[in-house]
């Protein structure tokens, strides 16, 4: 994994804001959310030696386990960043965020088999009437009930103010429901608990693109690349980002890079093609088109 993938990341300011709460409660010192601050400002090096003494004084905190895991995450530190995790979840075996982290550790990895286990042992460790509440959510998604979903997300953010998978599980419904507002928080609150959840950063981007605010949907996109720059997918959705900005040089060049790492889905050839027409270049979007058609023959 590169290291620029590191250094590209920065902390949302906000994490700072949501945490304090949970700071105090756990009678953590100012100087912990100081070296928050640090992480924002993109003070990786700095930092570290904070939250690694923190972990001697307060050993017992698995928040302060937490921040350690992400602050070697943004040092590069991988083995590390690993242990840390496992340290947060030995202290709190429910801390959902901790979990979410080590499994995208393992997923970049390509350790399949022991993210699935880790999911399996999240799964029985998460309290019993959350998931109940979780499972009454899905049903009610899967009925389209969407309403009635958004009102069990609501009683579980009540009771669980601190409740990361609430709030993404209530930004996704309130997207279905088009309640923009409430989208903007959950995502802000979300990514401020867990500022590196990939699917958390592609949904505030297209939550800025449908709001026409490009540039801020790019930075959000440039921020998931920087933790994966192996995903056809983000350079997808760059992509389409930039042709909607009418920058189809660069739109051309994420759609090729998509084409690259994974090439197996017609529509990143039929986008290429588009781009080509876009451009004028009609022979070559023709070219495209009939290749298109050969690897990906429609039925009769």
């Amino acid at each position: 994994m590169k290291s620029m993938r590191f250094l590209m990341f920065v902390f949302c300011l906000l994490g700072v804001l949501s945490t304090k709460r949970s700071l105090a409660q756990n009678n953590l010192p100012p100087d912990f959310f100081k070296a928050i601050n640090m992480l924002n400002q993109g003070k990786f090096a700095e930092a570290l030696p904070y939250f690694q003494s923190f972990s001697s004084s307060y050993e017992t905190q698995a928040e302060v386990w937490w921040w350690l895991g992400n602050a070697y995450y943004l040092n590069g530190n991988i083995v590390q960043t690993e242990q840390a995790y496992k340290e947060a979840l030995i202290r709190r075996p429910d801390y959902l965020e901790a979990f979410s982290n080590l499994i995208q550790l393992y997923k970049q990895q390509n350790r399949q088999a022991e993210a699935e286990a880790l999911k399996q042992k999240m799964d029985k460790n998460i309290d019993q009437v959350l998931r109940d509440y979780f499972s009454l959510v899905k049903k009610k998604t899967q009925l389209k009930s969407y309403e009635d979903a958004l009102n069990t997300l609501n009683k579980i953010v009540n009771d669980n103010p601190n409740h990361f998978q609430a709030y993404k599980e209530r930004a996704i419904i309130a997207m279905r429901l088009k309640k923009n507002d409430l989208v903007k928080n959950d995502l802000e609150k979300a990514l401020a608990m867990n500022p590196v959840d990939m699917d958390l950063l592609v949904m505030a981007a297209k939550t800025e693109a449908q709001q026409k605010k490009y540039a801020e949907a790019l930075v959000l996109l440039g921020k998931a690349l920087a933790l994966d720059d192996r995903s056809a997918y983000l350079y997808f959705q760059r992509g389409n980002i930039l042709a909607k900005k009418r920058d189809y040089k660069g739109a051309a060049a994420d759609f090729n890079q998509a084409l690259r790492l994974q090439d197996s889905e017609g529509v990143y050839l039929y986008n290429q093609a588009l781009m080509s027409m876009v451009q004028g270049k009609f022979k070559k979007a023709k070219a495209e088109l009939q290749f298109l058609n050969k690897q990906y023959p429609i039925d009769k």
